[in-house]
């Protein structure tokens, strides 16, 4: 293609062009020319309150998750100035009680050989005095069991307690058992009986 000869059409194309050059390009279509300001603080303000809300929470629900000791129905609370444990015994015979406000009576069916013992008294007043962490219902426990003599004088007994205070239930009841402790006439005629961890005295009723 030739160049006009006209030298003021060539000057006035120039110009033309020079004035279409000193226009702002075009972006394609489709381009986001006003660009929206960076999120991040948001972003930030989002997380931050994301992580808050999640500690809340476990708050929230650390009360909740706490094991919570319900009372036991039928059941003297022990006292809160009453020892949490008592030292445990290697012998099966190890009480494991608590303080006990209060008498239990006990019947006692005695036998030597199998026959009754009429040297013993069929009822006594079983103390719980310096005894921890036991608690039951209040009442009356029938006990059965096996005692023996030795020169006219009860030495031994074994027996167990069922778990049936004066027809209710006890709520708590660790398994009351006594191997053979040993037993011996008090003074005032207690009888003071000792498994090697604890002593219990039956005072006759």
């Amino acid at each position: 293609m030739n160049a006009p000869e006209d030298p003021r059409i060539w000057q006035g194309l120039r110009a033309h062009l020079d004035a279409l050059g000193s226009l702002p390009t075009v972006p394609p279509v489709g381009t986001i020319l006003d660009r929206p300001r960076s999120r991040r603080p948001f972003r930030a303000i989002a997380g931050l309150a994301g992580v808050g809300g999640i500690v809340l929470a476990i708050g929230l629900l650390l009360p909740a998750l706490r094991p919570v000791t319900a009372p036991m129905t039928g059941a003297t609370p022990t006292s809160s100035s009453a020892p949490a444990t008592v030292a445990a015994t290697p012998t099966a015979a190890h009480f494991d009680w608590g303080k006990l406000i209060g008498h239990w009576y006990v019947a006692i069916e005695a036998t030597e050989d199998g026959e009754p013992i009429a040297l013993v008294p069929e009822t006594f007043r079983l103390r719980f005095d310096d005894v921890s962490n036991f608690a039951a219902t209040l009442g009356c426990i029938g006990a059965k069991g096996n005692y023996q003599l030795r020169d006219g004088r009860l030495v031994t007994v074994n027996f167990t307690l069922p778990a049936m205070a004066c027809g209710r239930e006890v709520a708590w009841y660790p398994g009351f058992l006594m191997s053979s402790p040993t037993i011996s006439w008090g003074p005032t005629g207690r009888l003071v009986l000792n498994n090697g961890d604890t002593v219990v005295t039956f005072e006759e009723e």
